[in-house]
């Protein structure tokens, strides 16, 4: 006998979660959204695939907070630094 189907909440939530990372203009977020939409199409016919996919989904997620956090680090820094180095004599 096969596997049994696999859950789709996991893969439903990764969907939502990479479809808030598209929203802010991370390219991780819509390849997250592409392989969560994998994962869902696929849970009842192929359910280790379907985990896999939404393992994906759920780590591209991740990466594409942790590179938004970087980016708002780096502006944040950039600025103070010109903004402190700058002299208007």
């Amino acid at each position: 006998m096969g596997e049994p189907p696999a859950s789709t909440g996991s893969a439903v939530g990764a969907l939502i979660a990479n479809v808030v990372g598209i929203l802010l203009c991370w390219p991780f977020g819509l390849i997250g959204t592409v392989v969560s939409i994998i994962g869902l199409a696929t849970a009842n016919s192929n359910p280790r695939a379907s985990r896999g996919c939404t393992l994906a989904g759920w780590i591209l997620f991740g990466v594409g907070v942790l590179a938004l956090i970087a980016v708002i680090l780096y502006y944040v820094f950039v600025v103070g630094v010109l903004a402190a180095s700058t002299s208007y004599e």
